[in-house]
């Protein structure tokens, strides 16, 4: 599948064996659930018969639509994995498939039907904590993570109060969750990182979008980035929280490439390709952004014009680069205060050698 093809919600070769709807159920419905003793194991068999060697036909890498995936549609459209792949010997293909949500690639990545996926950065460390094996092999660059509103009377999520609801992806597990939990956490002490999680609702960037236009007020304040952040700053909305203030003072990862580290150590020419490839995506990027901003305009089909992706991508705010940045504070947070993973997990944990 490429790019322009039209997203597909279902794609039935992602379906996971049945031997692990167990593990399936208790990573989506219990993220902080630890996997049974016999899971775990059924697992590690998956994952051992997932296992090939190198000179497969084909590898599958899972992505979504959106900005935040503009190296993974590089690395499609040029074919740079096969650039790569052809020069360590190899003669393997790379099938990208466009999915309509984080799911379908979690579930490909535990089930074997996907070698690689991108995921969001709280994904991608609940993997690494409920696997210990599937970890970061890259990033996809460092974005703001802001919450706008047009509400005069809102100067901080301080202010938030019974007549506001703030739109997010997923209450109290997605990433800008997390980050409102995080600033909760600093301000009234680690105790009350929930407290804010109450005016937060689980909507998509497009709908709360539309609604922060409209000031409707289905929702009075949405947790995003770019684009939508800029939309609706040009609209005259504000920010009253931006992710620096809970990640040391620079903006962090939103989604990231992850793979298997037993698959990487039975097909290590494979993974060096894949890495090899996003490295040159990246460059590629940075070499000339305006020449990025015309690529994406043709190939991501998200419906922004040229100047809106020019001004996004070469924004001072976003950076484009392999190594994650900003993963620390949320594996952190997301052991000491908000629980979400079992075992306390370093940057080293979470990444593959290429990246300490």
């Amino acid at each position: 599948m490429t790019a322009n093809e039209p997203m597909r919600r279902t794609d039935p070769r992602l379906a996971p064996p049945k031997l692990s709807n167990g593990i399936m159920h208790a990573f989506h419905c219990k993220l902080g659930a630890a996997i049974s003793t016999v899971g775990a194991v059924v697992l590690a068999l998956l994952c051992h018969g997932a296992l090939a060697q190198d000179n497969n036909a084909t590898i599958a890498i899972g992505y979504q639509r959106g900005l935040a995936y503009l190296p993974v549609i590089l690395m499609e459209q040029q074919r740079l994995f096969e650039k790569h792949a052809t020069r360590l010997g190899l003669k393997t293909t790379a099938e990208y498939r466009l999915l309509g949500g984080p799911a379908p690639i979690v579930d490909g990545l535990l089930g074997g039907a996907l070698q690689a996926g991108v995921v969001g950065t709280p994904s991608a460390i609940l993997l690494t904590d409920k696997t210990k094996d599937i970890k970061l092999i890259g990033s996809m660059g460092n974005f703001p993570m802001l919450y706008m509103t047009k509400r005069p009377g809102l100067k901080t999520v301080a202010d938030l109060g019974p007549q506001d609801k703030v739109a997010t992806t997923a209450v109290k597990t997605g990433i800008y969750s997390l980050v409102l939990q995080m600033k909760a956490a600093k301000l009234w002490g680690p105790e009350n990182y929930d407290r804010l999680d109450k005016f937060t609702v689980t909507m998509s960037h497009a709908d709360a979008l539309t609604a922060i236009l409209a000031g409707s007020g289905t929702v009075t304040v949405h947790g995003c980035s770019y684009p939508h952040a800029l939309q609706e700053q040009d609209a005259g909305a504000h920010v009253i929280l931006d992710s620096k203030e809970v990640l040391g003072g620079t903006n962090g990862m939103i989604t990231g490439l992850v793979a298997s580290q037993k698959y990487c150590s039975a097909n290590a020419k494979t993974c060096q390709a894949i890495v090899a490839a996003l490295t040159e995506a990246h460059q590629w990027v940075n070499e000339d952004k305006d020449r990025a901003a015309k690529f994406f305009f043709d190939n991501g089909k998200t419906g922004e014009t040229l100047a809106e992706l020019q001004k996004q991508i070469k924004s001072t705010e976003v950076k484009f680069t392999i190594k994650p940045e900003g993963v620390q504070p949320f594996a952190d947070f997301m052991y000491s205060v908000s629980k979400l993973v079992k075992n306390k997990l370093s940057y080293n944990d979470l990444v593959f050698d290429n990246l300490k």
